[in-house]
């Protein structure tokens, strides 16, 4: 029988999990350029990973330069490891250079 404390334990959320640990923290919109996959799938696995407590996610006002270098006001999502994210991260890297040695 599956824990269900494991429900958010999924590709996508894993490389989160990593990314966030070298980056610190990490807008939504870099995330997604660096983890890869469509929004949606980015979306259920930080949804995911909130849930779990493993991240938290504070919105922060933003501006930035449209195409016609008109200034579009808005609100960025940020995102950090929680304590228990790190921990978690950590041994998901540790998983990750086991396997590599195995090949």
């Amino acid at each position: 029988m599956v824990n269900d404390n494991l429900n958010w334990l999924k590709p996508k959320a894993a490389n989160i999990l990593i990314h966030l640990l070298n980056e610190k923290e990490i807008n939504l919109t870099d995330l997604q350029r660096k983890v890869g996959g469509s929004y949606t799938s980015i979306y259920s696995a930080i949804n995911a990973l909130i849930d779990a407590a493993l991240i938290t996610e504070e919105k922060r006002a933003s501006a930035k330069l449209d195409s016609k270098r008109a200034v579009v006001i808005g609100v960025s999502r940020v995102f950090s490891l929680t304590s228990k994210g790190k921990k978690i991260a950590k041994k998901l890297l540790e998983i990750n250079k086991i396997m590599e040695e195995e090949k």
